[in-house]
């Protein structure tokens, strides 16, 4: 498996923000005139379940499957960095108005503040995270960060992440719960990769991987495995089979 630059940004990302978020979840409440008593929604992410005898086995695609299913995982990580601090004072204007929470971030290198707007509507609830001051290296005013719906029942949702370098769309993902329990979760990174995964209530499921490859995305790898953590893969490489295996 082929890591991309952008994928490796994203991991940087990643734990930047996750560090970011929970080191200011324990300092003292600010209080403040506008904080009131209206407690925001968060957002809910769901991780897909890795067998162990899967996890734990040493055959070249469980390997590749558990990884490709380790990146889609990932993007759980940044509820952490759209969940506020606690510390964060909350702004409601009204029962019908957003939630809008601000708090900074400073570890002498990096220092912005971020303001995190969360709107409810008919169908569910958005998030939309915007950065001002300096993250990575890079100078940002009034940057849209991330992005985030959920339904009302917090069974599917959506989410966005945006580069700071200014290329754009980083990652997006979507993903839904059936009233049966089946998950499923389309994990993309624009012009990289697409993975989608189906898991089912048993630990059973199936991952599918597309690559961009001359301006399209092909197909690369497919598995899928049963409840027990067997299972059966597939690699291909400009549409035909380069390896085939099961474990």
């Amino acid at each position: 498996m082929k890591l991309s630059k952008n994928l490796y940004f994203v991991w940087f990302v990643l734990a930047m923000v996750i560090f970011t978020a929970c080191s200011d979840k324990d300092d003292d409440p600010q209080p403040s005139n506008n904080q009131q008593n209206s407690e925001s929604p968060e957002l809910q992410t769901v991780s897909v379940f890795i067998p162990d005898e899967m996890a734990q086995s040493d055959n070249p695609g469980a390997m590749q499957a558990v990884n490709y299913i380790s990146i889609a995982n990932s993007f759980t990580g940044f509820a952490a960095a759209i969940t506020p601090p606690k510390s964060s004072p909350v702004f409601k204007s009204g029962l019908d108005g957003p939630w809008v929470h601000s708090w900074t971030f400073d570890d002498g290198t990096d220092l912005y503040t971020v303001t995190l707007t969360i709107t409810e509507n008919s169908d569910g609830y958005s998030w939309d995270m915007v950065i001002t001051g300096t993250l990575g290296g890079n100078v940002l005013e009034n940057f849209t960060y991330m992005e985030a719906w959920q339904n009302q029942a917090g069974t599917s949702g959506s989410f966005a992440m945006y580069d700071p370098e200014g290329s754009g769309e980083m990652m997006q993902v979507s993903w839904n719960t059936s009233e049966s329990g089946v998950y499923t979760c389309t994990f993309e990174m624009p012009q990289d990769m697409i993975i989608e995964i189906i898991s089912n209530p048993d630990g059973s499921g199936e991952v599918t991987v597309n690559e961009w490859y001359e301006g399209a995305y092909e197909l690369t790898f497919e598995a899928q495995w049963d409840a027990t953590g067997h299972g059966e893969y597939w690699e291909y490489y400009e549409g035909e089979i380069v390896d085939h295996g099961t474990w």
